[in-house]
């Protein structure tokens, strides 16, 4: 596993390095505002979790999606903003605790215009069990944890 980052603190070149790897795994912290390395990420699966909690970051989440999932036209447009192509993924999941309904709303509204394809995972809660995690033997909690499939549309 490599961990990198990109964005304010100038480590660019560690996600570029991550971008390039051909086997194995790399997490990245991105800043989602900043452009992608040029060529894109290869990513087979993106993952997020804890991310939908403000609307005033939720465009610019999807934005980053569309990026990476190289929706209709992600790839120019991350062209245009001096990105490089859209990442090679497929899906993503994100992962999020319910704190305002309608955050979640935006979110979902902000994908389907922004084409992206948007699936609750039901039935997560029935097969997971994160040990050593209390907050999620309290049914009030765990009811309120989403997780959703997006991929391009």
């Amino acid at each position: 596993v490599r961990e990198c980052s990109c964005g304010e603190d100038g480590a660019g070149g560690e996600l570029e390095e991550a971008a390039g790897m051909r086997e194995g795994v790399a997490v990245c912290r991105l800043a989602w505002e900043e452009p992608l390395p040029p060529g894109g990420l290869r990513a087979d699966v993106v993952v997020a979790s804890d991310v939908l909690y403000d609307p005033e970051v939720v465009p610019v989440f999807v934005s980053l999606l569309g990026r990476l999932l190289g929706r209709r036209g992600g790839a120019r447009e991350a062209e245009q903003e001096g990105g490089g192509s859209a990442g090679e993924a497929q899906e993503a999941y994100v992962a999020s605790l319910l704190r305002n309904p309608a955050t979640m709303e935006l979110f979902l509204r902000t994908a389907a215009e922004s084409g992206l394809k948007v699936e609750a995972m039901d039935g997560w809660n029935d097969t997971v069990r994160f040990h050593h995690v209390p907050a999620l033997d309290d049914p009030t909690t765990a009811g309120r944890i989403l997780l959703h499939r997006i991929t391009a549309q």
